[in-house]
């Protein structure tokens, strides 16, 4: 999908929202869906994919980049799950 089909008052692939005006960059097409335009999307869904590891497309296509570019934003880290947290003076498990 080229920026020019991104424009801006189209709805996003994902939510619907009518802000969507990022397209994604997919080196190589899925093998589930060969004609996925890879967008439009709005920024939050945008924002939502590149908390991934590696982001994908609705198609499940890795992608690599954004038309218009995005401002690199700062990774998130998510909090570790309740089980995890352990208070030190805890006893320890046999």
């Amino acid at each position: 999908m080229d920026a020019d089909a991104a424009g801006a008052g189209t709805r996003c692939l994902r939510c619907g929202a009518n802000s969507a005006q990022y397209a994604a960059s997919v080196p190589v097409c899925s093998i589930y869906h060969r004609a996925c335009p890879h967008g439009p999307f709005c920024g939050d869904c945008v924002d939502r994919k590149e908390l991934h590891t590696l982001p994908q497309c609705e198609c499940r296509a890795t992608i690599i980049a954004w038309t218009p570019s995005r401002p690199e934003q700062p990774r998130r880290r998510r909090p570790p799950p309740e089980a995890a947290i352990v208070p030190p003076d805890a006893p320890a498990v046999p």
